[in-house]
């Protein structure tokens, strides 16, 4: 399951990916944009592979 947070604007900031057993949060995507464009993102949690925290692109 998936839940998404979004600003004032109307822009999504935020993707999480939930296990529906438990309600963890297993992976969780931020966004930044500039303006209306999206500019970068960047993986803050991920339980199934850690190395991938903190991964991102722009």
């Amino acid at each position: 399951m998936y839940s998404y947070t979004y600003e004032g604007l109307g822009r999504r900031v935020a993707k999480d990916t939930i296990n529906t057993t438990t309600g963890e949060v297993v992976h969780r995507d931020v966004f930044t944009h500039t303006g209306n464009q999206l500019a970068a993102v960047t993986t803050t949690i991920n339980t199934t592979n850690s190395a991938r925290v903190g991964e991102g692109y722009v």
